[in-house]
């Protein structure tokens, strides 16, 4: 498919560029220990095996592991290091997708949705991990309760628990129920509970930052304030134009987010992304950590 030359001054976006951070819980419970990190426009010529456009999870993970795999990579941000959702979500680290696993048995068969299974359980494990691989710290604290207070719920946890053990061999979900109910929640009004132990909670901006700064140790480059108005291609790649400089690349990298990257092609989207959380909503671990293979 070939790239035409295309401008983005007349995109209607989610949000307008921002210089700071909303002073949401998250940012200024950070600011009261350290001041939250400031990195420069993209100002001149900077060329790059690979573009990513977007400081959100899903651009940071994929900076990241793209550059400890050995490639130049600059990622560009039009306002801060995870200004939308990424850095100030409700910070629920939980496995799951936005449907039960029947729509994706239906659509890929048994094999297919046990491997979508099988990658939203290393994205958890990678949410958990990659931190102390890297050195800093997302107030991490394990595991997470879908709970009920009708009767008829709790048979749904017993039918999810035993499909997740018989289905996708998952055995890790425990049923909690009863007298036990008060000790993991405090109050009486909730009949039973399906605990997962590898679910859990966080703090999103700090994970965030934690990315950005890996990212920078393992040689790749970030610029804030440089939102991408236009791009083309080239006989030797591609591309982009901010408002000061340009990013010459070889290999497009552009992670879906609401608002920000959707009306890029498709073809942009080489490792198959998935949309990022709202804000205030759960991490989608399966949409914001993805694996790469690097040839």
């Amino acid at each position: 498919m070939k790239f035409n030359m295309k401008n983005f001054t007349d995109v209607s976006f989610m949000f307008t560029e921002s210089t700071r951070h909303i002073e949401s819980y998250y940012a200024c419970r950070y600011a009261q220990s350290r001041a939250l990190p400031e990195r420069p426009a993209l100002a001149g010529d900077c060329d790059a095996d690979v573009l990513v456009v977007g400081a959100g999870f899903s651009g940071l993970h994929t900076a990241l592991r793209l550059a400890l795999a050995g490639r130049r990579v600059a990622v560009v941000e039009a306002s801060r290091v995870a200004w939308a959702a990424s850095g100030r979500n409700g910070g629920q680290a939980l496995p799951g997708w936005s449907c039960d696993m029947l729509p994706f048995e239906q659509a890929l068969g048994l094999e297919g949705a046990r491997a979508l299974w099988d990658s939203m359980r290393w994205a958890a494990a990678e949410v958990r991990e990659l931190p102390a691989r890297h050195g800093f710290d997302v107030d991490y604290r394990p595991g997470s309760l879908w709970a009920a207070v009708r009767r008829s719920r709790v048979a749904m946890l017993e039918a999810a628990r035993d499909e997740a053990a018989q289905k996708w061999g998952y055995e890790r979900l425990r049923l909690i129920a009863g007298p036990e109910m008060a000790e993991w929640i405090g109050s009486h009004r909730y009949r039973a509970a399906l605990y997962d132990p590898e679910g859990g909670h966080l703090d999103p901006l700090k994970l965030a930052l934690g990315l950005a700064d890996a990212i920078e140790r393992a040689g790749g480059a970030i610029f804030e304030q440089s939102r991408v108005l236009a791009y083309r291609e080239t006989p030797g790649g591609y591309v982009a134009s901010t408002r000061e400089g340009t990013v010459r690349w070889y290999s497009p990298a552009m992670p879906t987010s609401i608002g920000s990257t959707a009306n890029w092609p498709a073809v942009c989207c080489p490792w198959a992304p998935g949309r990022s959380p709202r804000a205030g909503s759960t991490l989608r671990l399966p949409a914001c950590f993805c694996r790469i293979t690097v040839a």
